[in-house]
């Protein structure tokens, strides 16, 4: 917080009376210009969103609403300014192009996944191939394509004897984000995205690709498939492609496949076809209604991996912790996918270790019927103090769903029980 004691009061436990529109600006406090940035992000963390990512999506997209829903952190942003913000935060990560005719708008930010060395990419790609997608969860599927993007990377380097980088082409947010209601005015906002931009961007950097090129989709939706094409081909130097079998793009998704293997040749394009596992397609809408449905089995299957939360640790009620079952609480970012409520056993990576633990998604019904939705989870085995720091929590089986107990002493051997058989489950799997 400044150092000046400044403080802006912004209570993340109370819903905006209109979750995406734009709030009114709040008169501040004289901050200096590092004092208004150390402020906003840290009204950002009390949200529980990745400063970061926020910031980025505010700046590349021009979107107000990737801040938090209060005056005070959109009159920071205004007060601080785009320059600032971009050189304090963004800056070192994102190099920034904008196209010419018939793209005048538009603006394409790439970012490089190398882990070593300067994380600026000075230019695009001289040659890149692109694999395109929303890539929600990056699922088994995704992780095909990535791969063959990689693959096909790396062939056509070989080829021409030139470096020829594998990225990914997606957009800030998910284009069913912008899917209009029934009024073909307002989008629906869509609750049940698999992953943030920031899990995203982490799950590229370990399939291996180069670098991600983000985009703002509603300043390319009206645009017709030639001439998205030309974007990809002109400004981010694309040799080849990959795309998923029911991969659409263009106004009124009138692009597909065909398209690509017209523009790009046969031998320069990959299409993954429908998959399967066990008998059920890899999609990600199939892995929401697992989650939604508490089948985390399921999900990890299709995932490839558990369906997980990353985010901060936020202050509680501190209620387990006078009952001998200390917690760690999260909230889910916006739109993200949430479980239905219940208590599950969970594999928790923190900053002291990897340890099983049992979480309850839910409202705490016992203690707090009236709250919000969270992740409390107990950590099993841990000592230390997390307020504050980020962990992830793989979801890995439901328990049991979510109960209202008569008194506290039913909800202490409830909890008993269920840390019990969480940790039995976690270690039957040999993950601790």
């Amino acid at each position: 917080m400044p150092k000046s004691g400044k403080i802006l009061h912004y209570d993340p436990t109370v819903p905006p009376s209109a979750p995406n529109s734009a709030a009114p600006e709040a008169e501040l406090p004289e901050f200096t210009p590092s004092e208004a940035l150390e402020e906003l992000v840290r009204i950002i963390l009390a949200s529980e969103q990745d400063p970061v990512t926020q910031l980025a999506g505010y700046l590349i997209a021009d979107d107000p609403t990737y801040l938090p829903n209060c005056g005070a952190a959109r009159s920071l942003a205004r007060r601080i300014g785009r320059d600032r913000l971009m050189e304090a935060l963004i800056q070192p990560y994102v190099h920034t192009v904008r196209p010419v005719d018939p793209w005048e708008g538009v603006q394409l930010s790439f970012l490089n996944l190398h882990s070593t060395g300067s994380r600026r990419m000075k230019c695009p790609p001289a040659r890149s191939v692109l694999g395109l997608g929303n890539f929600d969860g990056v699922h088994r599927a995704h992780a095909v394509l990535l791969n063959e993007t990689v693959k096909l990377a790396r062939s056509l380097s070989e080829k021409q004897g030139e470096d020829v980088l594998a990225g990914v082409f997606c957009f800030i947010r998910p284009t069913l984000d912008f899917v209009l209601r029934g009024d073909g005015v307002s989008p629906v906002r869509v609750r049940g995205h698999l992953t943030t931009l920031r899990d995203k961007v982490k799950l590229f950097a370990d399939a291996g690709l180069d670098f991600v090129c983000l985009c703002n989709f509603p300043d390319i939706r009206n645009h017709n498939p030639e001439d998205f094409i030309r974007l990809l081909q002109k400004s981010c130097n694309a040799v080849g492609v990959a795309c998923g079998f029911n991969y659409f793009f263009g106004k009124n998704a009138s692009g597909n496949p065909a398209h690509l293997l017209h523009a790009f040749g046969h031998e320069n394009v990959f299409i993954q076809p429908e998959m399967a596992v066990e008998g059920m397609t890899v999609s990600s809408s199939r892995i929401r209604t697992c989650i939604s449905d508490g089948d985390m089995e399921t999900a990890e299957r299709l995932l490839g991996r558990p369906y997980f939360l990353e985010s901060a640790v936020v202050h509680g009620k501190r209620l387990g912790r006078t009952i001998g079952f200390p917690t760690a609480n999260q909230y889910f970012p916006t739109e993200r996918a949430i479980p239905s409520r219940g208590v599950y056993a969970v594999l928790c990576h923190t900053p002291y270790g990897v340890f099983p633990g049992v979480s309850n998604v839910g409202i705490r019904p016992t203690t707090d019927a009236h709250g919000r939705v969270n992740c409390e989870t107990h950590i099993i085995g841990m000592q230390g103090d997390l307020y504050g720091r980020r962990i992830r929590v793989d979801f890995l089986t439901k328990l049991r769903d979510e109960k209202r107990f008569a008194d506290m002493e039913s909800l202490i051997s409830a909890i008993r029980g269920d840390a019990e058989a969480a940790e039995a489950y976690v270690k039957s799997r040999g993950l601790i």
